[in-house]
């Protein structure tokens, strides 16, 4: 975990990556530790928990945000894109609470 703290802490080195929409599994890899070795690690502090919640709030976000674009770019009937929207944002927060 010495990477870790020499790359920044856990803010910028590994909840950063989540907020980009890395998965769990390539950050834990790249620091040569199992994606369920990570999450223990986040699990056991409750501000580092919070911190990935919130890291993985703003990729659920951003993915809402790229899905809105698209539809607006390939779609004329705003309707239809508002509803595919709150769809869409409605999945990607029931994966972030799971």
């Amino acid at each position: 975990m010495q990477q870790i703290e020499q790359l920044g802490g856990w803010e910028a080195a590994v909840f950063e990556r989540v907020a980009n929409a890395e998965t769990q599994a390539a950050i834990a890899q790249s620091y040569g530790i199992s994606q369920v070795f990570l999450s223990r690690l986040i699990k056991k502090d409750a501000e580092w928990t919070r911190a990935f919640r919130e890291a993985k709030k703003a990729a659920a976000t951003h993915y809402a945000e790229e899905a809105m674009s698209s539809l607006r770019a390939n779609d004329p009937d705003v309707r239809t894109a508002r509803r595919l929207h709150s769809c869409r944002c409605g999945e990607a927060v029931t994966a972030v609470s799971r």
